[in-house]
């Protein structure tokens, strides 16, 4: 499938992404260099690798879901499961609407991940002819 041709939910799949890790990074950048707000962070190198270390991730699996790189879907379908549990968890220990909403829109991505569209974009539908074999 060429880049014109590319589900417009993949679209949005890649702009939430680019959003997460430009967050990430301003999350890391106010952590990072306390000057930039008026609260007082405490310098936390563990916390402050973590927060770069996920913003690069997602800049990088935001550029390769935009392109249909066939890793990329597979690392977005992870990301749904695991956002689908620790949604189901912190609803099971302090439920709230937040929560609630993380836990829907985590489904919904895994759900348009697995529409054969989305995964013929990302080269998925000759493995799953392999499996259905």
């Amino acid at each position: 499938m060429s880049v014109n041709q590319r589900p417009s939910g993949v679209t949005a799949l890649a702009i939430l992404e680019i959003s997460l890790g430009v967050l990430l990074f301003t999350g890391f950048m106010f952590a990072f260099f306390p000057t930039l707000t008026a609260t007082h962070f405490h310098f936390r190198p563990v916390r402050e690798a973590v927060l770069l270390v996920l913003a690069t991730v997602d800049f990088i699996l935001a550029y390769c879901l935009w392109n249909g790189k066939s890793w990329a879907w597979t690392t977005a379908l992870v990301f749904a499961l695991v956002g689908i549990v620790f949604s189901g968890f912190m609803l099971f220990i302090r439920p709230a609407l937040g929560g609630m909403a993380s836990l829907i829109i985590e489904l919904l991505i895994l759900y348009y991940l697995l529409q054969p569209k989305v995964q013929r974009h990302f080269g998925r539908s000759k493995q799953l002819q392999k499996q259905q074999v």
